[in-house]
């Protein structure tokens, strides 16, 4: 149904609009229940991923690391730099994955740890 309106519809403007304009279209046309009611099922789900056991790990390592936590950043900063010959310990690796955040320097850290 959706691909037939899409098909139907007017060329409306140079870079998807056409589609764009039918799939806001299709959604205000069709109830809720529709699209709910589809039947969509997750490939894994949280527990089988194991989520609910990272989120706790990640609360226990930001307790054991709450006052250290500036410390040992800068160490692993230090440990990770390619001119460095120091060793990147897997539970060193296992406790930055645990305590980084969504930012630029935690990712760049994790990233660097990675590869050395």
């Amino acid at each position: 149904m959706f691909l037939k309106a899409l098909l139907a519809a007017p060329v409306v403007g140079q870079c998807g609009g056409r589609s764009a304009m039918v799939f806001q279209q299709f959604l205000s046309q069709n109830s809720s229940k529709c699209v709910l009611g589809s039947g969509v099922r997750f490939l894994y789900s949280s527990e089988a991923l194991g989520l609910v056991s990272y989120a706790n790990s990640r609360e226990k390592a930001a307790l054991q690391f709450q006052d250290l936590r500036e410390k040992f950043y800068q160490k692993m900063f230090e440990f990770s730099d390619p001119a460095s010959h120091n060793m990147v310990f897997t539970e060193d690796l296992k406790h930055i994955l645990h305590l980084a955040e969504n930012t630029d320097t935690d990712l760049k850290l994790v990233k660097q740890m990675l590869i050395k």
